[in-house]
């Protein structure tokens, strides 16, 4: 029984002992009495709140330059874009055009190839009956007298 106040105690030391390596987390200072030092502490805590203060800022204007830059950059792209799509849609009405003067053209070489046969025919009727006046006429002029 006499041992468990001792160990108690030895652990009651050890405990202290790791809060004194800790330094209470920064803010012994403030639980001083003495107020220079309370002065100091919280000197010291406002420089170090503005130095976050002031590292933010400089955090948020770089991310402004970024998105500044960046929606500069999407700007550049979207009037890429449109004068693509401008590009793209007069090559299709071209092409549209394009294929209708083809299927316009192909009516008129196909009446032209029409045209043509019927001018062959044509002219193998004639040759055939010119064949069959000089026929006639060899007949007539040799064989009627």
């Amino acid at each position: 029984m006499a041992l468990l106040p001792f160990r108690h105690h030895r652990q009651l030391e050890q405990e202290r002992l790791t809060l004194s390596h800790m330094g209470g987390g920064g803010r012994s200072p403030l639980f001083a009495t003495d107020p220079n030092s309370i002065d100091a502490a919280i000197r010291k805590q406002v420089q170090q709140g503005t130095a976050v203060l002031e590292r933010t800022s400089a955090s948020i204007a770089r991310s402004t330059a970024i998105a500044v830059e960046t929606e500069q950059v999407g700007t550049g792209v979207l009037g890429e874009l449109n004068t693509q799509r401008d590009t793209l849609t007069r090559t299709r009405d071209r092409l549209i055009d394009t294929e209708g003067e083809l299927t316009r053209s192909k009516r008129i070489i196909r009446t032209l190839s029409h045209n043509v046969l019927y001018n062959k025919i044509l002219l193998v009727i004639i040759i055939l009956l010119e064949c069959a006046i000089l026929a006639a006429v060899i007949y007539w002029k040799f064989f009627m007298k």
